[in-house]
């Protein structure tokens, strides 16, 4: 009876959540400099110009105004962002603000889903849709028509195929294709797509599960094809595969300065603005790295759960193996976030970490509820791993190694083997 009542006390949360942000997305407009861009190059597409930005914020350089936008900006956002500028060509803000909040929606469904894999438990995946949806950095990243939401509703997806239980019926050439999909629309989404290869790459070297290489061989075949003709359309438009505007930020102390100085400025390289600025550089990145953490472990983060990162990363070997993506991901964005110099913006640059750590957070604490250090009196087993006890675990010790005896008493099932409970969100 109290598990429902919290389940749909946590739904009705979740509902109600989503109502205010479409409520403030249909009627506030605010928007930055970046969902400038993005509507910028949604309207100019929309209008049949092309993929061309006519605001140019570097003029080191003499490039005209008018110019391409591959390669300046990811363009998944702005390819959707097109349909709120045919809604209303002259204000487009709102149309794109309420489409962000259906993604953010679905982003919140598809990683409650993956919070009950990973935890073994509904009450965990609606504790963390909940916990996106009332997010305050949520509701700036959606109703300020930005990436985020499509961003974390394909970082998802790519985590509940990796480790759903359902997983299993699909071959690993499909689990590869599809990956590779994702991974070209992640890269293509947000500047921090690199990160997402680089994880997916050290994720397949650590798993090596059953069927890696045919899963790893196919990600590859469909992902790196699709990457090669991005930035071959970049090599066109520039002169350079990999030109990026993100990349302004590795050669100036800060983005304004790039952003206000006028003609004729020279960019220093990398090497020369380190050797020059050395000590700032340090500095600043050691500012990055308090505001950052401090941003994940506020009580409008991972607050209260922040203590459980310790228990996890202790078990990270052992018992999260399985969601070794997730760490990955989560390390990854952090990193980015702290090593890039040249602007701030810690509790929207972290969003991907929160939300990458939150499920592990709420499987050690759904762990530690089931499995307490001091047993009760009549268990007579210890904690198990979260290891599948199908790889190895088949005859052993007490109630739990093989159903034990009528009158005794047995632990609670690992969170690998809970099939995440009624009610998880999104179904019926």
């Amino acid at each position: 009876m109290f598990r429902r009542v919290v389940i749909i006390t946590l739904a009705l949360v979740c509902a109600a959540s989503w109502l205010f942000t479409l409520h403030v997305a249909r009627r506030a407009f605010h928007m930055t400099p970046d969902a400038v861009d993005y509507l910028t190059i949604a309207r100019q597409r929309a209008l049949g110009r092309g993929w061309t930005m006519p605001i140019k914020w570097c003029w080191a350089d003499d490039s005209p105004a008018v110019h391409s936008a591959l390669g300046e900006r990811p363009l998944a956002w702005p390819a959707l962002a097109r349909y709120a500028v045919l809604i209303d060509p002259e204000n487009p803000g709102p149309p794109a603000q309420v489409l962000n909040t259906f993604l953010i929606g679905l982003a919140a469904i598809v990683w409650g889903f993956a919070a009950a894999q990973i935890a073994g438990s509904a009450i965990a995946g609606w504790l963390t849709a909940a916990m996106l949806l009332t997010s305050a950095t949520t509701l700036f990243v959606t109703t300020a028509a930005l990436t985020e939401p499509l961003y974390l509703l394909e970082l998802g997806l790519m985590v509940l195929l990796i480790g759903s239980k359902s997983q299993e019926k699909i071959s690993p050439a499909m689990q590869g294709a599809l990956l590779g999909l994702l991974t070209a629309a992640l890269y293509l989404t947000r500047p921090t797509g690199p990160i997402v290869v680089l994880a997916f790459l050290l994720h397949f070297i650590l798993s090596q599960g059953k069927g890696w290489r045919k899963r790893f061989a196919l990600w590859a075949l469909v992902a790196v094809p699709l990457l090669a003709l991005w930035h071959f359309a970049v090599w066109r438009a520039w002169g350079d595969p990999f030109h990026n505007l993100t990349s302004v930020h590795l050669h100036v102390l800060n983005i304004t300065e790039v952003m206000i100085r006028g003609w004729g400025l020279e960019l220093p390289s990398v090497g020369a603005l380190f050797a020059a600025h050395g000590d700032e550089i340090l500095a600043k990145w050691g500012e990055h790295l308090l505001l950052h953490t401090e941003a994940l472990i506020e009580p409008g983060a991972l607050g209260l759960l922040a203590p459980l990162l310790a228990l996890v990363a202790v078990q990270a070997m052992s018992r999260w193996r399985p969601w070794a993506l997730l760490w990955l991901l989560a390390l990854g964005h952090w990193l980015g976030a702290v090593l890039t110099w040249a602007t701030t913006e810690p509790a929207r640059l972290t969003l991907p970490t929160f939300i990458c750590l939150l499920p592990l957070c709420l499987a050690a604490a759904t762990d530690f509820l089931r499995n307490p250090p001091l047993p009760s009196a009549g268990a007579s087993c210890a904690p198990k791993p979260l290891r599948r006890r199908r790889e190895g675990e088949k005859g052993g010790e007490g109630a739990c190694a093989g159903g034990g005896d009528a009158g005794t008493a047995c632990c609670a099932p690992t969170l690998r083997e809970d099939k995440g409970g009624e009610g998880a969100p999104g179904e019926g």
